[in-house]
């Protein structure tokens, strides 16, 4: 998983179907998101939507991550947003929202 500071979340596999099953969670939870081919023939699932469809990837998916480099790339992800900027606009004023960071 990769969130770092960016406007989405990506997921790679070697193998296409865990990503399917991840997909579908997503778009239930109303998580837009798509699969490709990365150059390493890896697969990679992303968000679609920026950082408001990030922050909502990170509530429903954060349980569930174990790793420390994870936890640290969310930690960064909600450091970033928590920011107020002078020129930003409604995405990352909603991912605030989604985050509790309001």
């Amino acid at each position: 998983t990769h969130t770092g500071t960016s406007s989405h979340a990506e997921i790679s596999q070697k193998e296409r179907e865990p990503l399917e099953g991840i997909r579908n969670f997503l778009e239930k939870e109303g998580i837009p998101s798509s699969i490709y081919r990365g150059r390493d023939d890896n697969f990679i699932l992303r968000t679609k939507g920026g950082p408001e469809i990030t922050a909502k990837f990170i509530l429903k998916t954060e349980p569930y991550i174990r790793t420390k480099n994870k936890r640290e790339q969310i930690a960064r992800f909600r450091e970033d947003i928590s920011k107020i900027r002078e020129h930003e606009n409604y995405r990352r004023k909603r991912a605030r929202k989604v985050l509790g960071l309001v």
